[in-house]
């Protein structure tokens, strides 16, 4: 799937007034940028800037993007820093020029092949409800695994959550054994994929108690439709999993449990991952299958 990117000067209008997040944010946007431009070989993720007034639009205080652009003032040192100002020079270069002048507001209808969202760097911003609306990498990710879960392309959707879930380590048998189960629970599976990404080692680092309850309290505490155990399986608790950065042979016993699919009807599938060690860096998932 192409995805059509829009940068234009509203993309870059912000009410905050902390620096610091005004910082982050920029460095969020430029991060995104590079990221989905790296390794662009097929032109995936195309970034299409309206230079309309542009240059002049304030960022923070009496920061332009124009200042950014060509570290024109003191300013720009002062309260943003050249770090970020070279990085937001280094995602500028990837944008291409839009001949249109008028600001962006309307989209164009999403297709299999190509689908459309406006890109800022403050997702508070007023666009109309229906345009996809992208701030940071895992926006982008999450873009991207709606448009496959919309066309009910397993493999694409694999690929996406691969790339874009830096918190997990999805094992690439996954992607032959679950079309069954991603037909019936797409949706469910999605929420808990990302839900995991961005929560489930923080969560584990933080948790008092019993470690055997925790997967089941982290799908309580993120409201994960019919919870989570420990103990899975006989027949996976016994199959050893390799894993492409890792020697040793995972186990994948923990789950998180869909005791209906996405349309309410009872159907189970399951998500089977290793129990995190106290320094991973990843969750480590080993099945996304139908429970029996």
């Amino acid at each position: 799937m192409i995805a059509n990117l829009f940068v234009d000067r509203h993309s870059f209008e912000c009410g905050e007034t902390d620096v610091l997040k005004v910082k982050q944010m920029l460095k969020d946007f430029c991060d995104m940028v590079l990221f989905a431009s790296k390794s662009n070989e097929e032109s995936e993720n195309n970034f299409y800037l309206n230079k309309s007034n542009f240059l002049n639009t304030v960022i923070f205080q009496d920061v332009t993007v124009g200042d950014l652009l060509y570290l024109s003032s003191d300013k720009v040192k002062r309260l943003i820093g050249f770090d970020v100002s070279a990085l937001f020079t280094s995602a500028f270069k990837t944008f291409k020029r839009l001949k249109c002048d008028k600001p962006i507001t309307r989209l164009p209808l999403p297709t299999k092949e190509k689908s459309y969202a406006i890109c800022v760097m403050q997702k508070t911003q007023d666009f109309p409800s229906a345009c996809q609306v992208i701030a940071s990498i895992r926006d982008l990710g999450k873009f991207r695994c709606r448009h496959f879960i919309k066309y009910s392309d397993s493999d694409g959707y694999f690929d996406e959550a691969d790339r874009y879930m830096r918190g997990l380590k999805l094992h690439p048998d996954i992607k032959n054994h679950y079309k069954k189960v991603f037909c019936t629970h797409k949706n469910k599976i999605d929420h808990c994929l990302w839900t995991m990404d961005e929560h489930y080692l923080s969560f584990q680092r933080e948790y008092i108690g019993n470690r055997i309850r925790c997967v089941s309290d982290f799908a309580v505490h993120h409201n994960l439709y019919d919870g989570g155990s420990y103990e899975g399986s006989k027949k996976l608790k016994s199959k050893k999993l390799k894993f492409e950065d890792r020697t040793d042979e995972v186990y994948c016993e923990p789950h998180l449990k869909m005791n209906t699919d996405d349309a309410g009807r009872k159907g189970y599938c399951r998500i089977y991952f290793e129990e995190p060690g106290e320094d991973f860096k990843h969750v480590y998932v080993g099945y996304i299958c139908e429970h029996k």
